[in-house]
């Protein structure tokens, strides 16, 4: 999937065509002393080409993709989903530049519990994700979360230097449907 083949969203598209750029050359970004950011959230319903857009990103970038869904991260065994969270970062921070993708990120950001003797698991894949996104490495590991829930993520994530690119997919318009329906009729 190439950004070519995702249609229907060319703004959001002319958006994260400079990120792409940051991916692609990760280097020459560092000696031009920009730094990438390190979260962007795609917001919107079902269908909308969240998923299609992020992984079109690290093809064009040509950097490695992984791609994850929330729900993966429920587990009965306490440290788990942290230790899955840090396992996936630890794969990426091996390479120059790579996405991490995080679909239903609702999920797993959702807002956090607090008060006397709260410490649960979804508290610490937070704070675990919390510490990814501030990119404390070398290298240029962009996560994208996707949710349709924005208003149920912790409010941490949504602070600067993390998810704090937020962008909003709406349903295809009519003009935009017809592109979409050649497009996905052309791979039949």
């Amino acid at each position: 999937v190439r950004l070519d083949d995702v249609v229907g969203i060319d703004d959001i598209k002319r958006d994260v065509l400079e990120v792409v750029d940051l991916l692609r050359e990760p280097g020459r970004a560092a000696a031009l002393g920009i730094a990438p950011p390190h979260g962007l959230l795609f917001a919107g319903a079902p269908g909308t080409g969240k998923t299609m857009l992020a992984q079109a990103m690290a093809n064009e970038a040509g950097v490695p993709f992984y791609a994850l869904a929330g729900s993966d991260f429920e587990s009965m065994w306490r440290g788990e989903p942290s230790r899955r969270l840090r396992a996936v970062y630890t794969q990426a921070r091996r390479h120059p530049a790579a996405i991490v993708f995080v679909d239903e990120i609702d999920a797993i950001g959702a807002a956090r519990s607090s008060g006397p003797g709260v410490l649960r698991d979804d508290n610490t894949t937070v704070d675990a994700l919390l510490v990814e996104l501030d990119g404390f490495g070398s290298t240029t590991v962009l996560t994208i979360g996707a949710t349709n829930n924005v208003n149920q993520l912790d409010p941490a994530l949504l602070g600067p230097g993390r998810f704090d690119r937020v962008l909003t997919f709406g349903l295809p318009e009519h003009a935009s449907r017809r592109p979409i329906l050649v497009r996905h009729l052309l791979k039949r």
